[in-house]
């Protein structure tokens, strides 16, 4: 995935060389020498503190000291340092510029293109040291520009250095980098195995520097969302450092432990949150009366007693952790609606104790955007709009004396972005002449702030200003320079692709916050114009998809046009529909096959009506005796999407429906739609796509057809027994050739070895399972353990690299949608996104044997295999019409939970 991610502290600072360690020449005055040596020193205390310019200045004095007296090795020692610095800074050229010269001067042979290719000369000991630090520097300069792959091969080369050298800590700092390169990846097995790997190693480590290890690799889960190994980690950190009695050690950990979790209790609580189509950064909409999870409020407790135990302990209130505990507690009290306790703590914060820094600077706008939350919330008349927006021009002014171009530009922009914020407030209030005021303001401040930051070196930061400016444009009905300034942000957006949480710890990022409100307000913009941009408009929404997929799997997704290929055949029958859920409105667009032409239709609907007839619908599907209760919402959902488009269909003679729908229609099967007679199913079969298939169309080749089965009838792991399933993988291995995993042989090492062993073309999991929001508790159940969707990622992707063929079609049997998550169905596409299947068959809901006589899925088997020209999508059709067909199954709980995702052929 290309994104910045800054790497925490502990490794930054590891990474930070010492000049002097090497002997100088007897020749050399000592004085030049000693100087050199004190401006590295003073240059390290600068990067320590975060002023990175001083530590440029005094760092680049000291290589130029050494190169004036001959001394190649700390001149080289002391430029990859330099390089450091500029990372920080975002200077990339200077960067790279720094790291090659101290390549040079070790008088290594490489190519900076292409690290995979590099060889280690004949270089003495000594040398290796230094060079494999520095090659350590190019690899994080390689992932900070988002070359994930260039970054692991470099760090992999500095291990093996390292390992040569039997330098322990070497080793296990690069073995940390390289698990963070290999999850942006999506390689999650081989993420583990070096964890695993670290662990082991921990035992050779000094006490002193274990726990610093512990401490980077929870803290490099938590940047990555594995939140349950971060707090393993910091808790086995938290308890060596205790043993060392270092009240600053430990305070680190329990800062870092507490926000590992407050964000497992923010996952938790943004599973019920609906998605955004409106969104100001300053409007602080916490959703504050929301009924929190227990979980989400179990974490909140557990991350509020911690940092409340860690200020209680901490010698100074004002030290930089103590701060930053009070500033993530307030964050978590506001989140909460701890209103009360929010403003009594806020009045207890002294920024102006912080050394002058970038983290002062950060703490200052954040501390800022929390006063304005209470403020809209809770006390209005206690806090003024001018003392927020001081606290913001100090720390404007704070950034002149850091020469800081990325805290600069931040504050700079959120200064203009709580301008656009007050315009808001001013045209409610009629005030027409002071929002324009405002909001010219706010327009100077963020071209201000973007200049500084340019997309093509803080693009993290420049896309927000990009976005800034398209709101700006459009409140002052700029339309066209507003669109193009949304195209950009985008743009930038997208050469990061994505993930955008573990960016830096001060500037907490949220796909529902700071992502998605882009794609979608772009999208609106488009179908707001006279002449409707449609094709513009499905690539945004198609790219929203796409980005909120690989945030979902944090890692890279390839882009096939595989759906295209599909529509586009000579003998097509399929109509792809695509809903584009905005606020107060349903756009939908037609593609008819053997037409160019879009279609397209607007439903204006009140606020919030969608999301209640989406949830109501959703609430209703999964209970048995609510059919009529079904009908009339899956009626006002076919209004919406198939009526606009009746006659074209019949017109085309379609007989099958392609749907790629956005977030919020996911967790609806569509084959219920409600005509008032008849549900969709009876008219056509149905298929949904998010048009990122990996794998080339193709029709299923019954003669080849193969089948490993895997399912549990007995209880396990507190779920309960699901006691026909050995009749459904009986049924299915009466139709096709079988090898059968059941209860004690499914287990999760056996299941792995299957796949590996022999070529099946299907395969299909009866068992319990869950989807979710969240990759962690995506899974299903193995009769010794659950599998995660990483995990069955990885066992898939593992059987391709021995096949040339892909699976045709994966089953998830007796699987669910979490409940109450909004985007639950996320999972379902991550399993059929990253398994490389061509179909995934899947359930959304799951449906008691016991209540369902006979089995749909059997019917499904026997309809592939006694009609080989029959496509995926009608042998699915065909079998939930026998249900149809049967009074005592016809109801939506029993045939509607089944969904057929990618290749329907």
């Amino acid at each position: 995935m290309k994104i910045f991610r800054l790497i925490l502290i502990w490794f930054l600072l590891g990474l930070f060389l010492t000049a002097g360690i090497l002997p100088g020449r007897s020749q050399i005055p000592q004085s030049h020498l000693a100087n050199a040596q004190n401006l590295v020193q003073q240059g390290k205390k600068y990067y320590q503190a975060e002023q990175f310019s001083a530590a440029v200045n005094n760092l680049q004095q000291a290589a130029d000291t050494f190169a004036a007296l001959g001394e190649e090795q700390k001149e080289a020692i002391t430029r990859g340092n330099l390089s450091l610095a500029y990372q920080r800074l975002g200077n990339w050229q200077e960067t790279q510029a720094a790291i090659a010269k101290s390549l040079a001067l070790l008088n290594f042979k490489y190519d900076l293109d292409t690290p995979q290719t590099w060889q280690i000369s004949e270089l003495d000991p000594e040398k290796r040291q230094i060079l494999a630090r520095i090659i350590n520097i190019y690899g994080r300069l390689r992932y900070l520009q988002g070359d994930a792959d260039n970054a692991l091969s470099s760090w992999q080369l500095a291990t093996n250095i390292y390992q040569q050298l039997e330098d322990r800590q070497g080793i296990v700092t690069n073995q940390i980098n390289q698990i963070q390169a290999l999850q942006t990846l999506g390689l999650y097995q081989e993420a583990t195995k070096i964890g695993k790997t670290v662990e082991q190693n921990l035992d050779h480590l000094p006490d002193n520097l274990k726990f610093q290890v512990l401490l980077s690799l929870g803290n490099v889960y938590r940047s990555v969302g594995d939140l349950a190994n971060s707090e393993k980690y910091l808790q086995a950190s938290l308890k060596l450092a205790k043993n060392s009695n270092s009240s600053k050690n430990i305070s680190n950990i329990q800062l870092s432990l507490a926000d590992t979790w407050h964000s497992w209790g923010n996952l938790e609580r943004e599973r019920l949150l609906p998605i955004r189509y409106e969104y100001i950064p300053w409007r602080c909409d916490r959703n504050v009366s929301l009924s929190l999870p227990q979980k989400a409020q179990e974490l909140y407790d557990k991350a509020e007693n911690k940092y409340r135990q860690m200020l209680e302990a901490e010698r100074s209130q004002f030290s930089t952790t103590a701060i930053k505990a009070q500033l993530n507690l307030l964050k978590l009290l506001i989140t909460n609606g701890q209103w009360s306790k929010a403003q009594t703590l806020s009045q207890k914060i002294k920024l102006s104790d912080l050394p002058n820094n970038r983290t002062k600077v950060y703490s200052q706008i954040n501390d800022a955007k929390s006063l304005a939350c209470i403020k809209q919330h809770y006390s209005p008349e206690d806090i003024a709009w001018n003392k927020i927006t001081r606290l913001i021009e100090t720390a404007i002014h704070d950034t002149e004396g850091l020469q800081d171009k990325r805290a600069k530009s931040y504050a700079i922009g959120n200064l203009g972005g709580l301008y656009e914020y007050l315009a808001l407030l001013a045209q409610q209030q009629q005030q027409k002449v002071k929002a324009q005021q405002w909001i010219q303001q706010a327009q100077q401040l963020t071209q201000r702030a973007l200049y500084l930051a340019q997309p093509s070196q803080l693009p993290d930061i420049a896309y927000q200003w990009q976005w800034q400016l398209g709101r700006l444009l459009e409140a002052q009905g700029k339309t066209r320079e507003s669109i193009a300034y949304y195209q950009s942000a985008i743009q930038t957006l997208e050469s990061v692709r994505g993930d955008l949480l573990t960016i830096n710890s001060d500037v907490q990022f949220s796909f529902r916050d700071n992502i998605e409100p882009v794609y979608r307000q772009l999208a609106q913009l488009l179908l707001q114009q006279p002449i409707p941009n449609l094709a513009q408009t499905l690539q945004i929404i198609k790219n929203l998809q796409l980005a909120e997929l690989e945030n979902y799997l944090r890692c890279n997704i390839k882009k096939t046009q595989a759906l295209d290929k599909i529509v586009n055949r000579t003998h097509s029958t399929e109509a792809v529909i695509y809903p584009i859920i905005l606020d107060e409105q349903i756009d939908v667009i037609l593609k008819l096959p053997h037409s160019d032409e879009l279609q397209y239709h607007n439903n204006k609907l009140f606020k919030g009506e969608v999301v209640d007839v989406l949830q109501r619908l959703q609430d209703n599907l999964a209970k048995p005796h609510t059919k009529k209760k079904v009908q009339a919402d899956a009626g006002q959902i076919y209004q919406w999407l198939i009526a606009p488009f009746a006659v074209d269909l019949e017109r085309a003679k379609v007989d099958t429906l392609v749907f790629f729908l956005d977030t919020p229609l996911r967790n609806i099967p569509m084959a219920v739609l409600y005509d008032g007679k008849n549900y969709l199913i009876e008219k056509y079969a149905v298929a949904v796509t998010s048009g990122l298939e990996l794998r080339e169309p193709k029709t299923l080749q019954r003669e080849q057809l193969n089948a490993m089965l895997a399912g549990l009838t007995e209880s396990r792991q507190g779920y309960p027994p699901l006691k026909n399933v050995d009749l459904q993988l009986n049924q299915i291995s009466a139709e096709i050739p079988s090898q059968i995993l059941l209860d004690r042989e499914f287990t999760v090492s056996s299941f792995q070895n299957q796949l590996q062993s022999l070529p099946f073309s299907v395969v299909h999991i009866a068992t319990h399972g869950q989807f979710s929001s969240q990759p962690e508790e995506t899974f299903i159940i193995a009769w010794d353990n659950r599998i995660n969707v990483n995990e069955l990622s990885n066992f898939l992707k593992s059987r391709q690299e021995t096949e040339s063929e892909p699976i045709e079609l994966l089953v998830l049997a007796a699987c669910q949608t979490a409940k109450g998550d909004k985007r639950a169905t996320l999972g379902l596409a991550g399993v059929a996104i990253n398994a490389g299947a061509r179909s995934t068959l899947a359930t959304l809901w799951k449906v008691s044997a016991d209540e369902s006589p006979g089995d749909l899925l059997g019917q499904f088997y026997r309809e592939l295999s006694a009609n080989p020209h029959l496509t995926k999508a009608e042998a699915l059709r065909r079998a939930q019409l026998e249900f149809l067909k049967d009074d005592s199954r016809n109801r939506p709980y029993f045939w509607a939970p089944y969904i057929l995702l990618g290749n329907w052929l």
